[in-house]
């Protein structure tokens, strides 16, 4: 169980990149110098300083006049765009009850204290290790190392969280383990041992009762998708079909991509006149979706497991799911939020892997257990692992009917023609043996 908590402050604490933007935005104006906004925040995540060397260096300006401009409009302008993610005081409460202690190691200077005393949570913090102590700079350990060797802390009952990489390296190069929170914006890291996407989550960390099925996966999968899925028959002449089957005209309709992976569906809905928002747990794969769509849809990151908090109720009137719910263990959350988002005379349309083809496939032993299941799939990159669930069938439906879903259609299609010019041998085989199931549910009333 972890009690002690090494928090990064900036994206990870408090939402502090807004406001840091604009003050850097106006530093480079009063030079002549106009940027894309998510340039100067890639810069500015890595780290405040990495930003001024290069823009210093890159248009031969005076660093240190730049930084001194830089704070004077942070505090004059940014200040109040700084503002503690949702949750933070929740989880500091939850972590002291429990008898742990946070802490805070940053490349801030004071505002981070200014900032914490504004919101009351200065209780909640052991000390605040800032850019004064003069202990380095992440990936570098030295601030990890000065808080654990000055408070006996034990390195296994020691959580490091932090929203970039380098916050991750500094913590594993301390000897402790560590959490990514993937805010909005955030990257992707390989060296996490956990990933949240809320703070509150960090309750499941502490409580042993977090779960997060194939995200390295994906992340990893996200070039293939975008540049091969396209054209495989699995997906083109066989799931893509059959899920395109069930949907209504959509024009006007304001329509959720409910895991939305590299954006073929995305594009596909704007394609056909939706008011289209997409989300998706991978980083990789949003941003694959942002190069496929541009700004025709709205995306977030957001995991299925949670509450879309970010969604108001009844504000879809289609909501697509393309093979995504089977990487989910419990149906409850994702379907009762669905349920809560659709408007009255809502539509859910999704595919999943069929129960019967797992079953097979698997050699599963009980039809009527839910199974975690590990299989490889060959890439252009070669062989990724991938975890999912399998379920019966009366799962399925029982679970749509809990959540207030009335099934419309439930359909086992054969895959197209051209899957037949393409591989005859698998046609063949899925004319016999379905690999895809596809329902259309309508909005009800919750059982």
């Amino acid at each position: 169980m972890f009690l002690n908590f090494i928090w990064d402050f900036d994206g990870t604490l408090f939402h502090t990149y807004d406001g840091m933007l604009l003050a850097f935005k106006m530093v480079l104006k009063d030079n002549g110098i106009k940027k894309q906004d998510e340039e100067i925040l890639g810069r500015l995540k890595t780290t405040l300083g990495e930003a001024l060397d290069y823009y210093s260096k890159e248009y031969n300006l005076d660093k240190s006049y730049m930084e001194t401009k830089f704070r004077e409009y942070e505090e004059k302008y940014g200040y109040e765009r700084m503002v503690p993610f949702k949750g933070l005081e929740e989880i500091l409460k939850y972590i002291k009850k429990l008898g742990g202690r946070s802490f805070i190691y940053t490349h801030r200077n004071a505002v981070c204290n200014k900032l914490i005393e504004k919101y009351k949570l200065t209780n909640y913090f052991t000390e605040i290790v800032t850019k004064e102590y003069g202990l380095g700079r992440k990936p570098d350990s030295k601030g990890f190392n000065y808080i654990i060797n000055k408070y006996n802390l034990k390195r296994e009952e020691t959580l490091a969280v932090g929203d970039r990489d380098l916050d991750l390296l500094a913590g594993k190069n301390s000897g402790t383990q560590v959490c990514l929170f993937l805010s909005k914006g955030s990257t992707y890291s390989e060296n996490a041992d956990f990933v949240i996407y809320n703070l509150i989550d960090l309750k499941e960390v502490i409580d042993g009762r977090y779960k997060l099925i194939s995200l390295d996966s994906y992340e990893n999968l996200s070039d293939h998708y975008f540049n091969y899925v396209d054209n495989k028959p699995y997906n083109a002449f066989y799931e893509r079909p059959g899920t395109l089957s069930l949907l209504p005209d959509i024009k006007g309709k304001k329509v959720l991509d409910a895991g939305c992976a590299a954006g073929f569906y995305t594009e596909q809905l704007i394609k056909r006149g939706g008011l289209v928002t997409a989300l998706d747990f991978s980083p990789s794969m949003l941003k694959m979706t942002k190069l496929r769509v541009g700004n025709g849809a709205e995306l977030f990151l957001a995991d299925l497991n949670k509450p879309l908090n970010m969604f108001e109720d009844e504000s879809f009137d289609i909501i697509l799911s393309s093979l995504t719910l089977h990487y989910i263990e419990n149906w409850d959350t994702p379907l009762s939020e669905f349920n809560r988002i659709l408007k009255k005379g809502g539509q859910l349309i999704f595919s999943v892997h069929h129960p019967f083809m797992d079953f097979t496939v698997f050699n599963k032993e009980n039809y009527f257990k839910r199974d975690l299941i590990e299989d490889s799939w060959k890439t252009n990159k070669g062989s990724v692992k991938v975890t999912f669930y399998r379920r019966p069938l009366n799962e399925i439906t029982e679970s749509l009917y809990k959540a207030g879903f009335l099934i419309e259609r439930l359909i086992e299609p054969f895959p197209t023609e051209e899957f037949k010019k393409r591989d005859f041998e698998t046609y063949i085989k899925l004319t016999k043996n379905p690999q895809f199931l596809f329902i259309k549910a309508l909005k009800g009333e919750k059982k």
